[in-house]
């Protein structure tokens, strides 16, 4: 138990047991061990490797925010459970090279800080444990290094593992101790070499002893072109070739460039970008760039070549039908530009283009569909005009797919003395019916009153009802019927008047046919003849 006095007086306490006041004589008794005035304070122990090699500061602002130093001389005391601030201060030669804390599991002094002002946490001393806030500065010997980027060139923003400009203005640094730096020139330079001949602008420096390095840069134009896709993905097939890179200028300050593009064909090259600046002169034939730049005006010439990925257009009609039908093509819609197709129904278009496609069948032929290809689409259109973006995908194929039709013609042989009417697959004849070819047809020729069916004049061995197949052209099938009249013959017995007493018999005959009639009686009777 600890007892804190703030200004001079009697301590006075009790203890108490539950609820059972302890504080009666001979209950409970207690030994001042420790009596001072103000908060609990501690000592540290900071211990210098070597001693001569430094000194030690220690702040006594109070806030660790603002830093008033004060030598360290180790017999002051500081309050506990606070963070105190102190500084080693490096002697000529040397160098603050870390902190040590001591650890109480591995027994020893281990690595803190390596920070020259550093701030720990004051513990409350231990009579039992002498090593309470023990600390140590390592101090190693020193080499003054001074690493200047030159007036020309610059370290980029510090890179994990590299000093950069740490040493820009001189500094020192442990001996022994290896530091690496990465340089480049600004625009317009290019780093060349350091003061002492090393040409490595990714080096590593060992610091055995003192060190003054400066890098040097020479004038440079860098040319570094790029290109794009507008309207698809990147694609390695296109290079860029020719001047690229770091290039001096000549005695004038300028710098002569070409630049080559190689792409496939199903690319076009939609133009260059770059600006003016510092550019004298340039000039653009086919796939090449080509410009005569001013150092000084312009250090770093990037154009960029913009390009627009097309796709194989191919419209076509089905194999062996191209004289049924007439195609057509164009831009967005039926208004737009035409689309001229080559001899194989080929064009390439930009991916991203609308097209507008019509097929228009030709004389007796009827369009039936699109067949269309592209990407891992393979699908019939049975509209004959249709509109369509056209995708990244190599190719876009439409073939368009007609039949050939033919006109069924029935009618009746002009030497016919009767009549009669046709039916097609059981439905009435219509006069120049369009079927398409290949078409199987069921046809009737029937008779009407008093007419009966002769025959066919294609087919005379063909019966009334027949199939046909319809072909290219005009279908004419010729039906022959007969009028007909009729006989009726009787025989009756006159004798006594009996009617129907005989025979009777209708005979149906072709007008104009003649049939000879023969009456022969039975025994017993004979014939006699009444018209």
């Amino acid at each position: 138990m600890q007892f804190y006095v703030w200004s001079w007086g009697w301590i006075k306490s009790s203890l108490s047991y539950g609820d059972i006041n302890a504080s009666q004589p001979g209950i409970a008794s207690f030994q001042l061990d420790r009596f001072s005035l103000g908060p609990l304070t501690a000592t540290a122990k900071i211990t210098l490797e070597p001693p001569e090699a430094g000194s030690l500061e220690y702040n006594v602002s109070g806030n660790n925010f603002y830093y008033l130093w004060q030598p360290f001389l180790g017999t002051e005391r500081f309050p506990v459970e606070k963070h105190q601030a102190f500084n080693a201060v490096a002697k000529e030669g040397y160098i603050v090279k870390e902190w040590q804390r001591y650890d109480y599991e591995t027994e020893d002094f281990v690595y803190f800080s390596n920070n020259a002002t550093t701030t720990f946490y004051i513990d409350e001393e231990d009579e039992d444990d002498p090593l309470v806030n023990s600390y140590k500065v390592i101090f190693a010997e020193a080499v003054n290094v001074r690493v200047s980027s030159g007036a020309e060139g610059h370290f980029p923003t510090p890179w994990q593992g590299y000093s950069q400009d740490a040493y820009e203005n001189g500094a020192p640094a442990a001996k022994g101790r290896t530091l690496k730096f990465y340089v480049e020139g600004y625009g317009g330079w290019a780093f060349t070499h350091w003061s002492d001949g090393n040409t490595e602008n990714d080096r590593e420096i060992l610091c055995d002893q003192d060190i003054d390095l400066v890098a040097n840069y020479k004038k440079v134009l860098r040319v570094n072109p790029s290109a794009y896709i507008t309207n698809a993905e990147w694609d390695a097939a296109i290079s860029i070739e020719g001047d690229i890179g770091e290039f001096e200028p000549d005695e004038n300050g300028e710098v002569t460039c070409t630049i080559t593009l190689d792409y496939p064909e199903n690319y076009h090259l939609a133009d260059w970008f770059f600006y003016l600046n510092g550019v004298k002169d340039h000039s653009i034939e086919g796939n090449s760039l080509t410009a005569t730049l001013i150092w000084g005006e312009i250090n770093n010439f990037s154009p960029v070549a913009r390009f627009v990925k097309k796709t194989q257009l191919q419209v076509l009609p089905a194999e062996g039908q191209e004289e049924r039908g007439s195609l057509e093509v164009r831009h967005n819609n039926s208004e737009g530009e035409e689309i001229v197709l080559d001899a194989n129904g080929n064009a390439y278009l930009d991916i991203g283009s609308n097209i507008w496609l019509k097929a228009s069948p030709a004389d007796l032929n009827r369009f039936t569909h699109w067949n269309c290809k592209y990407g891992n689409l393979d699908y019939n259109n049975n509209d004959a005009e249709f509109s369509l973006t056209l995708t990244d995908n190599p190719s876009h194929n439409f073939t368009a797919y007609f039949v050939s039709q033919g006109f069924l013609n029935l009618q009746i042989a002009q030497d016919s003395n009767g009549d009669g009417t046709f039916k097609v697959d059981y439905q009435d004849y219509v006069a120049n019916a369009i079927y398409d070819v290949g078409t199987r047809l069921y046809i009737q020729a029937t008779p009407g009153a008093n007419s009966r069916f002769d025959k066919w004049l294609d087919n005379p061995a063909a019966l009334a009802s027949r199939y046909i197949n319809i072909g290219i052209g005009e279908n004419t099938y010729t039906a022959r019927f007969v009028k007909i009249g009729s006989i009726v013959l009787k025989a009756e017995i006159v004798d006594n008047g009996e009617p129907g007493g005989g025979v009777a018999k209708t005979y149906a005959l072709d007008i104009g046919e003649q049939m000879t009639l023969n009456a022969v009686p039975l025994s017993g009777y004979s014939l006699y003849v009444v018209f």
